[in-house]
C-alpha cells in the first residue's frame, strides 16, 4: 500500500524477441540500437517500492501516459491524503507529488497538473544559469523514514 502522497515514475524499454507480432521499434539505450520492444512505465512509492506498472506497445510519451493512464489509476487507487476543505483553504496545497525524469519537463503539462492539484518534480536538460543563493531558504523536511532534516530550497512561480 502506498503510504505517502508521492510517486516516482520511470520507464523501461522491454525488448521483444518473439515472432508473433511486429511491434514498433524503440531505442534501447543499453544496446545502442532500435529494436522491437514495448515500454513499461513504473510508478513507485516514496520508499522506492513498486506501486504499479503500465505497459505500452506503442509509446505515446511519458506526459500522455501520465495524464491518460497513471493519474486515473492513482486517483482510483490512492487513499485521500488531503481532503476537499484543506484544498479549498490552501491554493498551494497538492493532492500528491509526481517525481519524473526530464522527459516530463513541459510548462504546459505543469499548468495542467497544477490545475488538478498534482505537484511535479522534474528537471530540464538545459536549465540555464544557476539561481542566486539568496533565493534559497532553509526548510524543515521530513524524510520517508520519519527523520527530519533541513534543506535549502527555492521556488519560482513561472
Amino acid at each position: 500500500m502506498l503510504t505517502n502522497p508521492r510517486s516516482f515514475n520511470h520507464t523501461h524499454v522491454r525488448v521483444y524477441n518473439g515472432q508473433q507480432t511486429k511491434l514498433p521499434r524503440h531505442h534501447v539505450a543499453r544496446q545502442k540500437l532500435c529494436l522491437r520492444a514495448t515500454t513499461d512505465y513504473w510508478v513507485n512509492a516514496m520508499d522506492g517500492q513498486p506501486f504499479m506498472v503500465i505497459n505500452k506497445a506503442v509509446d505515446p510519451g511519458m506526459i500522455k501516459v501520465i495524464e491518460n493512464d497513471i493519474l486515473p489509476q492513482l486517483e482510483k487507487r490512492l487513499p485521500t491524503f488531503v481532503n476537499a476543505e484543506e484544498l479549498k483553504s490552501d491554493p498551494l496545497l497538492h493532492r500528491f507529488t509526481l517525481v519524473c525524469d526530464r522527459e516530463s519537463y513541459s510548462p504546459p503539462f505543469f499548468r495542467r497538473m497544477k490545475a488538478q492539484r498534482v505537484a511535479c518534480l522534474t528537471y530540464h536538460k538545459y536549465p540555464g544559469e544557476n539561481w542566486p543563493e539568496e533565493e534559497f531558504l532553509p526548510y524543515a523536511v521530513t524524510l520517508s523514514s520519519g527523520e527530519q532534516t533541513q534543506l535549502n530550497l527555492a521556488e519560482r512561480g513561472h
